[in-house]
């Protein structure tokens, strides 16, 4: 998975691109269909309406993720998990439905996120259960501003 690249199949930045094409083609089509002040009203909807898809597309990629892990993880289980950024995610929500319960090694997880990502990145508080809980390492950087 990856967040920016088109190419890969469950990233998200493929379905925003398509979406971007059909809300482009939309408006042309609206534009020449409906004529005055109600065309100016078409772009913006079709704007506004990016946010919300672009949520609904990347909590389903995490989703998406999550699945594929936890099948991989039921087929042949690792000794350790080691994950970063995106993957501490996936493996936090694996960790959290039970998927797994081993040790793990999480570099920086990407439950949150700043500036204009946090429109649309899938946001969550990780509710780990205590038994998994004392088998992770969780290595975040954190920077202050002085």
């Amino acid at each position: 998975m990856s967040a920016y690249s088109p190419f890969r199949r469950n990233g998200p930045m493929q379905a925003c691109l398509l979406y971007i094409a059909v809300a482009f083609t939309f408006c042309r089509v609206a534009s020449r269909v409906v004529q005055g002040a109600a065309a100016l009203t078409v772009a913006p909807v079709a704007i506004c309406s990016f946010v919300p898809f672009l949520q609904w597309r990347m909590r389903r990629a995490l989703h998406t993720c999550t699945s594929l892990i936890a099948k991989e993880l039921q087929r042949r289980p690792p000794d350790i998990v080691v994950g970063s950024s995106w993957g501490s995610a996936v493996a936090l929500r694996c960790l959290e439905a039970g998927y797994w319960a081993g040790p793990s090694l999480l570099l920086a997880p990407a439950v949150s996120a700043k500036g204009l990502w946090n429109l649309a990145w899938p946001s969550f508080d990780p509710k780990v259960p205590a038994a998994a809980a004392s088998k992770i390492l969780v290595v975040q950087v954190c920077t202050v501003r002085r």
